[in-house]
Parts: structure tokens; sequence; C-alpha cells
């Protein structure tokens, strides 16, 4: 089974070998993960600062 795997990732690599990848972007995808991160990082600070808030001196 590696021994195919490897003879047909050869057989592309010597196919392709010189030419440039053709590449797309989609911007629906670009903007989804930029939001996606977004609201990912505000979770993370949001519960880092409920988690301390009690032991620092934000609560005196």
């Amino acid at each position: 089974m590696s021994a195919n795997i490897s003879a047909l990732h050869e057989d592309l690599f010597a196919r392709y070998h010189g030419q440039v990848v053709p590449r797309a972007f989609n911007g629906g995808f670009i903007t989804l993960s930029f939001a996606v991160s977004l609201i990912g990082a505000a979770s993370t600070l949001e519960l880092l600062n409920r988690r301390t808030s009690p032991k620092g001196k934000f609560n005196q």
C-alpha cells in the first residue's frame, strides 16, 4: 500500500514539476474565517477576564 502511494506521488510530481500551481480564493470563506477568529478571540478574552477578575486587582 505504501509503495503504491509513493509511486503515485512520484508520478504526480514528475507530471507537474516546473508548472505553476493554480490558486483561487473565495472571499466568502475568507470573511467567514475572519469572523470566526474574531468571535474566538473575544470569547477567549471574556473567559480569561471572568476567570481572573475575582483574584485580580479589578475586584478591590
